[in-house]
């Protein structure tokens, strides 16, 4: 991946961020804080810094030249706020051609279509572009919200997984889903 995908949408710019950018995912994740505590893992303090972020977004960057993760942040049309993200990690080719979607959305621009907005371009790109056939994202069963975007979405649900993920101090079972590339799907074709 030579090439660093940019998609603006009506409300949002999508894109892969560098180092120099780190205050933008910093800023976010302080934002939402409290709001995500629900549905991540615990964080320690350093979690929240910009020298944490700079680091975590050189390895994502460096991944994402690998071909095996596209840390997506969606920004504000005038770029200077981040909204969004959209993580296509653990990317495998071969046989497999494959990843896990995982995302969030800020708190203050929920129940407006942004999430939806965003997660359509970018799952766009990974079946257009990269021709990955199947993308798997996975929510607590509590996670409604999660739960009507991939289904909107067209994710269909493949199991449930018990004490699957330890998410604000708790084990937590899951919902597993996934999205086959509809160009690739039988049924469409």
């Amino acid at each position: 991946m030579l090439h660093v995908p940019k998609m603006a949408t009506t409300n949002a710019v999508i894109t892969i961020l560098r180092p120099e950018r780190a205050t933008l995912v910093t800023n976010f994740f302080l934002r939402n804080q409290d709001y995500f505590r629900e549905w991540f893992p615990e964080r320690n303090n350093v979690f929240f810094t910009t020298e944490y972020w700079q680091a975590r977004i050189e390895k994502s960057y460096q991944l994402f030249l690998d071909d095996k993760e596209l840390f997506f942040s969606a920004m504000t049309p005038d770029e200077q706020t981040m909204i969004a993200f959209a993580n296509f990690s653990s990317i495998q080719e071969g046989a497999f051609k494959g990843c896990y979607l995982r995302f969030a959305l800020d708190q203050n621009f929920q129940g407006q279509g942004l999430m939806q907005e965003i997660l359509c371009n970018t799952l766009n790109y990974i079946f257009c572009e990269l021709d990955l056939h199947r993308v798997m994202a996975n929510y607590p069963p509590a996670n409604q919200r999660a739960e009507h975007l991939l289904t909107r979405l067209g994710f269909k649900i493949e199991g449930y997984a018990r004490s699957y993920m330890k998410l604000n101090g708790q084990w937590q079972d899951h919902v597993l889903t996934s999205l086959i590339n509809p160009l690739h799907d039988t049924e469409f074709i």
